[in-house]
């Protein structure tokens, strides 16, 4: 048990612990059908993640105390009224993109 100490200290393990956790559970409860879907789907909400918690942390370390909570408001703006005036259409992908930088 010594040897697993300082494995088990950090703090990351139980996070990715229940992850792998929920993704096994989820295969279980649909039979395995939806496991690409939902590694993709996992994949794509992880890069916002990523994004989000780096944008979080640039203005949390800017300064004493500077902490934003409209930022997830913001991308979720920007990102709806892009995706509004793209509607699924190619040709309007860069101009979503400026809208989306522009807010």
């Amino acid at each position: 048990m010594n040897a697993l100490k300082p494995i088990l200290s950090k703090p990351w393990l139980w996070s990715w612990l229940a992850a792998l956790a929920t993704f096994i559970v989820t295969i279980l409860f649909t039979g395995g059908a939806s496991t690409f879907g939902l590694s993709q789907a996992t994949l794509t909400f992880a890069a916002f993640s990523v994004l989000v918690g780096l944008g979080q942390m640039l203005v949390i370390t800017l300064g004493p105390g500077n902490v934003d909570l409209s930022v997830p408001a913001t991308i979720t703006l920007s990102g709806t009224l892009a995706l509004k005036f793209m509607d699924t259409q190619d040709a309007l992908i860069l101009p979503g993109l400026a809208i989306a930088i522009g807010i």
